[in-house]
């Protein structure tokens, strides 16, 4: 079982963002306090 600190759908949700080019990360992990290798992580 996978242990995950952020709900699925919240991690989705920024994937989503950062996809589709409306964010950065560094915009996307300062909005949402979360380190940015977090998100490049989910991203990968």
């Amino acid at each position: 079982m996978t242990f995950y600190k952020y709900p699925k759908e919240f991690m989705l949700k920024l994937i989503h963002f950062y996809l589709m080019g409306d964010y950065s990360f560094e915009k996307l992990a300062r909005q949402y306090k979360i380190h940015q290798s977090t998100l490049k992580e989910w991203v990968r």
